[in-house]
């Protein structure tokens, strides 16, 4: 009978290739523990945490010879797992369901989990169990049985970091990274590695590359580094098991912003600044001094306008964030043509209300001009936007003018007649 009861375990017990998503899982239906213990996943001996689950699935009966009896089919109640013993120090087991007891055609599952610094090698399991059978109908009891007795040995499979097993090894790569990749003149930065390795092969050795002694450090992992230019470090990880990877990061030394910029006469006083020439990084800070004496512009676009003629420096200041600055200078020459002379020439020259919300009136009263009136309305880029000649025979001419289409800014409205001129700056708000 115990030969029987053996016979029944080396058909049956077998182990996993992983833990299960599911336990039991019902698309294995093959009796027997499922696989190969040689197919489990290896312990790694540095206290790595280890949990893996086998399934149990016993089967209903099974056909034997038996002493004194001779063929016959064996009916399976139940077989319990008492206890397994040779286990790596520090790993345990637990069943599902818990009392460890199988039924005749139902799946359980056994879980091995916790942790070892045992030595590397195969740790033969002493599995005992109990079954209760029936044998042409008379319940029999069969326990206190090892099952490494029948021939078929089940082990665990403990491992050092470096040598080798089914599902060990795979991807061992490396990132260099730096927390700040843009840095000022005279700053620093800290680098850092990103580490892929499914081996789990750690601890890690570090040499970074540092051809101008600009690192704290070059064998730690996340080195200070303070160039005085800009650098590309290197840097080279290897693993307990001598497995190398490279990888590169650049940190960009800040050298300071360089100021420039474009004119654009709008006529009459008018000039439109543009700065996006200048250069600089991460972000610039711009300042202008339109040489007249008044207040200053900001703004990568500006626009000012001369109330005299003249020749004056404009100079823009640019700022990075580091705080360095560069200037630039350039003369403009401001012409205003006629500005006053048709309002010399007549009583007066009303353009009102201004500012306005862009209705307004022009009102001209002259007791000698009585010809026609060109009204030209130009923006700050000095294209023209409305033009218009219109008679006259009063000694005050009235023109009501709407333009609420037009955007909030400053215009400059041209009068003209018989060659005189009278330019007024225009304001619409909204």
């Amino acid at each position: 009978m115990k030969r029987f009861i053996l016979t029944f375990f080396s058909l049956t017990l077998f182990f996993a290739l992983r833990g299960f998503a599911q336990c039991p899982d019902p698309s294995i239906t093959a009796d027997g523990f499922h696989p190969q213990p040689e197919d489990l996943p290896c312990i790694i001996n540095n206290g790595t945490a280890y949990s893996e689950t086998v399934q149990v699935n016993v089967p209903a009966s099974f056909d034997t010879t038996l002493p004194l009896i001779g063929p016959t089919t064996v009916t399976i109640d139940s077989i319990r797992i008492d206890s397994i013993n040779n286990r790596p120090t520090g790993i345990a087991y637990s069943c599902t369901p818990s009392d460890c007891v199988f039924e005749g055609g139902s799946a359980g599952c056994v879980t091995f989990s916790g942790s070892t610094t045992d030595p590397a090698m195969d740790y033969v399991l002493e599995i005992y169990a109990t079954a209760w059978v029936k044998v042409a109908g008379s319940p029999q009891t069969f326990s206190g049985f090892d099952i490494s007795q029948a021939g078929l040995e089940y082990y665990l499979t403990v491992i050092s970091e470096c040598d080798n097993c089914p599902n060990t090894g795979g991807e061992f790569t490396a990132d260099a990274l730096a927390n700040n990749p843009d840095i000022c003149v005279g700053g620093s930065t800290t680098l850092s590695v990103d580490i892929t390795d499914s081996g789990n092969r750690g601890p890690y050795t570090y040499e970074w590359s540092d051809p101008s002694n600009s690192l704290d450090s070059n064998t730690v992992a996340n080195p200070v580094a303070s160039p005085a230019t800009s650098e590309t470090y290197n840097v080279t990880v290897s693993d307990t098991c001598g497995n190398t990877t490279i990888s590169s990061v650049d940190v960009n030394v800040i050298t300071g912003p360089a100021a420039s910029f474009g004119v654009s006469d709008n006529g009459n006083g008018a000039f439109s600044f543009d700065a996006s020439a200048s250069t600089g990084v991460p972000t610039l800070i711009y300042d202008w001094d339109f040489g007249d004496g008044s207040a200053a512009g900001s703004g990568e676009l500006t626009t000012h306008t001369y109330t005299a003629e003249g020749t004056y420096d404009v100079v823009l200041t640019v700022t990075d964030d580091c705080g360095a600055s560069d200037d630039h200078t350039e003369p403009v020459d401001v012409i205003i043509t006629s500005v006053n002379d048709l309002s010399q020439a007549v009583d007066y020259v009303k353009v009102y209300p201004n500012p306005n919300n862009g209705t307004f009136e022009v009102r001209i009263k002259s007791a000698d001009i009585k010809s026609n009136y060109s009204l030209r309305l130009m923006d700050l880029q000095g294209k023209e936007i409305y033009a218009e000649s219109v008679s006259n025979q009063n000694v005050e001419f009235k023109r009501s003018m709407n333009f609420n289409h037009l955007n909030a800014g400053m215009y400059f409205l041209h009068i003209s007649s018989d060659g005189l001129t009278y330019v007024e700056r225009l304001v619409i708000q909204k």
